[in-house]
């Protein structure tokens, strides 16, 4: 069953409020006052940071009104004096003709109620390839969106005189002067256009509503890396993720084992849905890949494939396979394949679930939250 489109477009009035509320809580911030200079971050890299933040409103809106449905949802716009005791999750409850139901009540911290649904909602570029959640921040329902923004779209904040022309003709008288010394040069532009208060890309879509169980299933755990007394023990873990899919007709192709990156690869009969290879050779680490979604074309109940494995390189495997088969819903015949891979540079100092962020949307299971929300509700008239 399709599923309908969930989409908004962000506004200036959107980015004015969203603006707003971060810079109150860039004020309030102890925690991001308290750092040293060196690491502290300006108004601007603290603004970009916290700026997924202003479209959840929107979204719920949008997807609210797109069900037909006169409730509202609550989301956390709370501001805290330390962040590490915010354990909230992403929305705080809902609100019905006017009255608040909450999912939990903040004391020494939040105590969640029994029955309601916990979630958090994450935000991922369109050029992002991969979806990630904190291993230790669960949640019963995880909301995924794209945006699809020009980079320069925080310019909607400035106002009309910003773009007035005088400021591009004392650059460009300045420039004129300049050009008498300095013009001939190869490396300076000749001509650039005036910036201008309007944006080419300018949404906000729902890619999935995913629950905790699926979720954890789809993805795979990458460790984040360890320090003892400040120093660094172990790197963050990068696993290698899918990018490309191409038919192999080379006779010439790899058909070994590399030692660069499968020192204890064996090739055969492997199930591409979960290839983990052991490597003893760096330090006993264990190389992982996130895959793309196979299935039999002929056996729809099956979520992998068998195929033999022929080599392999650096960032690539080879494999052929006897039946047909799909990638996120796309049909493959059979044959010799290869599929690209690139590795997924992560620092984090925590441990992370990762998924191809293109796999998300084939989970998707949004009529459960709306199912869950209708729930809530009707209980909440009947007891009033």
């Amino acid at each position: 069953m399709k599923k309908k489109n969930i989409q908004f477009s962000v506004t200036t009035e959107m980015v004015m409020r969203g603006t707003y509320w971060i810079l109150m809580k860039f004020n309030a911030d102890k925690f991001h006052r308290g750092l040293d200079s060196a690491k502290r971050d300006k108004f601007g890299g603290y603004l970009e940071r916290w700026m997924n933040k202003i479209f959840e409103n929107q979204f719920f809106e949008t997807f609210l009104n797109n069900y037909e449905k006169k409730y509202l949802v609550i989301n956390d716009e709370l501001i805290y004096k330390d962040k590490k005791k915010k354990t909230a999750p992403d929305v705080l409850g809902l609100e019905t003709e006017g009255e608040l139901i909450p999912f939990g009540i903040y004391k020494e911290k939040w105590e969640h109620f029994k029955e309601m649904p916990k979630i958090e909602i994450k935000t991922f570029r369109k050029d992002h390839n991969i979806a990630t959640t904190n291993a230790t921040q669960t949640a019963d329902y995880y909301i995924f969106l794209e945006t699809d923004l020009d980079d320069d779209y925080l310019k909607t904040i400035f106002d009309k005189s910003f773009y007035e022309n005088k400021n591009y003709e004392k650059i460009f008288k300045n420039w004129e002067k300049l050009k008498e010394k300095f013009g001939e040069s190869s490396n300076l532009f000749k001509e650039i256009s005036k910036p201008e208060n309007k944006l080419k890309n300018y949404t906000v879509k729902l890619l999935s509503i995913m629950t905790h169980n699926e979720w954890v299933k789809l993805s795979k755990i990458s460790k984040g890396s360890t320090k003892k007394k400040g120093e660094k023990q172990t790197a963050s873990e990068k696993p290698f993720y899918f990018v490309d899919i191409e038919v192999n007709d080379h006779k010439n192709h790899y058909a070994r084992k590399n030692t660069i990156l499968f020192t204890n690869f064996t090739l055969g009969m492997k199930n591409l849905e979960d290839l983990n290879f052991f490597d003893q050779k760096i330090k006993e680490e264990e190389k992982k890949f996130l895959m793309p979604v196979f299935k039999n074309v002929d056996d729809q109940n099956s979520n992998g494939l068998i195929a033999n494995i022929t080599g392999s390189s650096n960032s690539s495997i080879y494999f052929s396979i006897d039946k047909n088969f799909k990638i996120n819903s796309k049909e493959y015949d059979k044959g010799k394949y290869k599929l690209s891979f690139k590795k997924f540079d992560r620092t984090a100092n925590f441990d992370e679930h990762c998924a191809l962020k293109d796999n998300v949307v084939l989970f998707d299971e949004r009529e459960k939250l709306i199912e869950h929300f209708d729930s809530i509700i009707s209980k909440n008239i009947k007891v009033n």
